[in-house]
């Protein structure tokens, strides 16, 4: 913003300094020229601390595709392992079932081989059972690891989230002016205190997520399903709640002026369209 502003104030400068030259009698270019070349620096600054942001949110993209992969690999692979070796269990006590009755259709009179058979078959069996156990563990780790993520406190500024998969996720006092978040899965997620101005939610699935005190001023929630979400002291000034779900949410001391309400499901089911265009008097 610095650097936009030192343009606009360089080119005031070029232009009353035309305006100048042009009343008098005397035209000097030289410093017109100089000035020409100051813009051109400073507009080179300026296209270098974009491709900052562009790589910054590059480094972002993939820091999130990593760790949903390195969290998830390493469970899989378990899971993987333990699943061969229940194949396995099954394989080696359809033997013994096979076995014993054999044995027992051979009247063998190997009691001992009998017995132990017997036994070995009911160990797979608790084996088995234990694996089960283990496998849905497993499974509960998994979606943990690809659900959760601590952001909590980071600066991502104008990151591209879209579509992410962030049920779960703690984003609680993180910076995300501007961020691109339309179609992004944000159910039960942590977001109190964040900064969310001009951020992009429509789509957005932000049903039972924790937003107190969150900014959210000029924000596009179009669409956006925000059930039961807990909006106490958001800051949702100029905020674009269009076809918005808000049933069941909280919106204690919420600050909703110039709020845009159309076809908008209050938090008491009733739709803004039938209570004057808004929400205020049915929250």
């Amino acid at each position: 913003m610095k650097r936009a502003n030192a343009v606009m104030f360089s080119l005031l400068i070029v232009l009353l300094s035309i305006a100048g030259c042009i009343s008098g009698e005397d035209f000097d270019s030289s410093s017109i020229d100089q000035q020409i070349l100051d813009l051109e620096e400073q507009q080179e600054l300026m296209n270098d601390a974009l491709n900052e942001q562009l790589l910054f949110n590059a480094q972002i993209q993939q820091a999130l595709a990593d760790m949903n992969t390195s969290n998830s690999e390493d469970y899989l692979n378990l899971l993987e392992t333990i699943i061969g070796i229940q194949t396995n269990v099954s394989s080696s006590q359809a033997m013994i079932s096979s076995l014993v009755i054999e044995l027992e259709n051979l009247n063998s009179s190997n009691e001992d081989l009998l017995t132990q058979l017997n036994q070995t078959q009911s160990y797979l069996v608790s084996l088995e059972y234990d694996l089960n156990i283990t496998i849905a563990e497993l499974i509960d780790e998994i979606d943990w690891a690809n659900h959760t993520v601590n952001w909590a406190y980071m600066d991502l500024n104008f990151v591209d989230l879209t579509s992410a998969d962030l049920k779960g996720a703690n984003l609680s006092y993180a910076n995300l002016g501007s961020a691109q978040m339309n179609l992004v899965n944000l159910t039960g997620a942590k977001l109190n205190y964040a900064k969310l101005p001009g951020v992009n939610l429509y789509f957005a699935d932000i049903s039972n997520a924790d937003l107190s005190s969150a900014v959210l001023g000029n924000a596009d929630l179009t669409n956006a399903v925000l059930v039961e979400a807990n909006l106490t002291d958001v800051k949702m000034t100029n905020a674009d709640l269009t076809n918005a779900d808000l049933y069941g949410a909280i919106l204690t001391n919420a600050q909703l002026d110039g709020v845009t309400w159309s076809n908008t499901i209050c938090p008491d089911g009733t739709n803004s369209n039938d209570n004057g265009n808004t929400c205020v008097n049915n929250l």
